[in-house]
């Protein structure tokens, strides 16, 4: 890992990265990018990806004094403030590469395998992956399709797993780019539905962490409040909650359809979608791909998903003792779900696995029995322990 100062700010990273692919777009990315926001407006696209990200906080912010860390397969620009955070997003998508880029059927350049490339496997036209860390103690992080780069208004740190759910897309864009590098890209990507495009990086990284999407899926799952089908295809509006039960949720229903489905080489999957972008009607490409292994299609599967895991639920939870309209002290527990866990100095421990008020993904409840009051226990929760970057804590 090395470092490097980029001395004239103005000039750094407009210069050295983004500014040489935004001077190599061609007429035909403008042509493209205006179809697409054109056909954003029509209502049969709502399951398309927005165009907001043209007006997230981004580009060259020339008041930034930019500074470059440089490791096998990651370049880092940063500012002097976010050095530490920089370091650690580093880490993290060295660590992950390897990994996700088996999953994922994508090499850099500069990784080109010494054998011949595997079947539907991708090599990339970049060298590096790069991320871009801002001069903003916080604000939106995405990976951005026209310039490759992996993009993040932050200076505070994130778990790993937030740099690895952006990895995967990042390498899961190359599947679609069509042969027309940023055109293709943001052509292929406005066909497919959100919660395709956040699942599959979601199962692939949990960067919601395990404990957090389980809880959420189990409370959805045993008080029937899933997302409905039309908010799962607009993942990117709505209050945190909305975001967070619609990522979890996509994250899980992606890994239950992989599981499923006949066909298991992710490579070769995403090869097929993305076939599927470029041949009409275009934007039920997923839909064509789920037929032709479930003969269902993604609304029909939705509503199977969901039943399944209710059954799931519930079975996991049949043997369990129950305090439902039990009495401790003079308190009596109504809740449904709640499960006396364990005891100690006097005290009850009480899981309360759904509530019908607000998504509770670990709550814990305690019973005083001497002071007769109870309160509650909210159970942290991190991201995925799978992709930990040198023994570092997610």
């Amino acid at each position: 890992m090395s470092l490097q100062i980029l001395r004239n700010p103005k000039n750094s990273v407009a210069n050295s990265y983004l500014g040489d692919n935004i001077l190599k777009m061609t007429s035909l990315f403008h042509f493209f990018l205006r179809f697409i926001l054109l056909y954003s407006l029509f209502p049969f696209t709502a399951s398309a990806v927005p165009p907001s990200f043209t007006r997230n906080l981004s580009g060259n912010m020339p008041d930034t004094s930019w500074y470059v860390l440089h490791d096998s397969h990651t370049n880092v620009y940063f500012d002097k403030n976010s050095e530490e955070t920089a370091q650690f997003a580093l880490k993290s998508v060295e660590k992950a590469y390897p990994y996700l880029s088996q999953l994922t059927g994508v090499y850099l350049e500069s990784d080109r395998p010494q054998r011949s490339l595997p079947k539907n496997t991708v090599l990339s036209k970049f060298d590096k992956i790069v991320l871009i860390l801002g001069n903003r103690k916080e604000g939106p992080g995405f990976s951005n399709p026209v310039t490759n780069a992996i993009e993040a208004q932050l200076i505070d740190p994130r778990y790993s797993s937030f740099f690895e759910h952006e990895l995967v897309h990042r390498l899961m864009y190359e599947h679609f780019d069509i042969h027309l590098g940023a055109p293709g890209r943001l052509f292929s990507l406005g066909m497919l539905p959100t919660w395709w495009i956040e699942g599959l990086a979601e199962y692939l990284t949990e960067s919601l962490g395990h404990e957090f999407t389980q809880g959420l899926c189990r409370n959805m799952a045993l008080e029937n409040s899933w997302l409905s089908w039309e908010k799962l295809h607009s993942l990117y509006s709505g209050n945190p909650q909305v975001i967070a039960k619609g990522y979890a949720t996509s994250g899980v229903f992606v890994r239950w359809i992989l599981e499923n489905s006949k066909e298991k080489d992710l490579p070769a999957i995403l090869e097929k979608i993305s076939s599927h972008t470029i041949t009409p009607p275009f934007y039920n490409a997923l839909d064509k791909w789920l037929f032709a292994n479930f003969h269902q299609s993604g609304k029909e599967l939705y509503e199977q998903f969901k039943k399944e895991q209710e059954n799931s639920w519930r079975k996991d939870l049949k043997n369990l003792p129950s305090i439902k309209n039990s009495q401790l002290g003079e308190e009596i527990f109504e809740e449904q779900y709640a499960h006396p866990v364990a005891w100690q100095d006097n005290k009850a421990f009480i899981s309360n696995l759904a509530d019908e008020f607000k998504v509770s993904p670990s709550l814990i409840k305690i019973w005083d029995y001497s002071a007769k009051k109870r309160s509650k226990l909210n159970v942290p929760e991190g991201g995925s322990s799978v992709l930990l970057p040198d023994g570092k804590e997610n």
